[in-house]
């Protein structure tokens, strides 16, 4: 089953051969972080939740606390 991955369809987790993060991976980062989270996040890309966090960090990304999800639906 295909799954709508950021701007990718993707049917599989991303088979990565070297440590540099990827456009794509970057895309499914930035896409995807708020709503499932680093660890979900890193299981796609094939990386780990601490790979995931720091990649975060130097692209200035931000994660959604509970209470900012809570306001953002209210």
């Amino acid at each position: 089953m295909l799954k709508l991955i950021g701007d990718y369809m993707c049917n599989e987790i991303i088979k990565r051969e070297n440590k540099n993060w990827s456009a794509k991976e970057d895309i499914i980062l930035l896409n995807n972080y708020k709503q499932l989270g680093y660890s979900e996040v890193a299981k796609l890309v094939s990386r780990s939740s601490s790979s995931c966090i720091s990649k975060a960090g130097k692209l200035k990304l931000k994660e959604v606390t509970a209470g900012q999800k809570m306001r953002m639906t209210s």
